[in-house]
């Protein structure tokens, strides 16, 4: 008499995250309305795992929309020059970052982020452990925004091994991302040494 909980169990689940994923491409959906609705002409686009952020990029005007749902949608349109820094985390612990060269230090870019004190100790952190499992990876942009200077776009949000094969398919798109950033970065500091 047990089968019939053990298979209600499972169906409940089951339906639960069937309902997960709909909310969640729904409120993609509603990212991508609100960008066609400004004009803004997607080149490139990811709608965050999460839901609840995105980013997209047109190439043609030099410009990038970071997108955050909570609590509604929200859209900072931002141009090339405003992106000081991209940065790859795994589980919170940083993978790759690129920053612009002539703004901010490192020092100043991590005190912005953790305080003073956080970014040297952050920066002067030891051995690193290698992990197996995670559960997040995330691509952080900070802007030149002071109300608000940074933007989380969630890539993964479920824990998985590094071995996995949705581990490997989010680490690419967010390695894509960066790599992109850090070109349009590049692409600043060139601009700003010519003036």
């Amino acid at each position: 008499m047990i089968w019939p909980w053990i298979v209600g169990f499972f169906f409940l689940i089951i339906v639960g995250l069937c309902i997960k994923q709909s909310i969640d491409n729904k409120h993609k959906n509603e990212m991508v309305k609100v960008l066609e609705e400004q004009g803004f002409n997607v080149t490139q686009k990811f709608m965050g795992t999460d839901g609840n952020s995105g980013i997209a990029i047109d190439e043609d005007s030099g410009k990038i929309a970071l997108i955050n749902r909570l609590p509604n949608i929200l859209m900072d349109v931002i141009l090339y020059r405003d992106i000081i820094s991209s940065e790859v985390t795994v589980d919170g612990n940083s993978i790759s970052k690129t920053e612009r060269g002539n703004q901010l230090g490192g020092a100043v870019v991590g005190g912005l982020l953790f305080g003073g004190v956080g970014a040297v100790i952050g920066g002067l952190s030891g051995s690193k452990k290698n992990v197996e499992q995670v559960n997040r990876i995330d691509l952080n942009i900070i802007i030149n925004n002071t109300k608000s200077p940074i933007h989380r776009v969630c890539f993964l949000n479920v824990e998985c091994k590094k071995s996995d094969g949705i581990y490997k398919k989010y680490m690419n798109q967010a390695t894509h991302w960066h790599a992109l950033l850090s070109a349009v970065i590049r692409q600043a500091d060139v601009a700003a040494a010519k003036d």
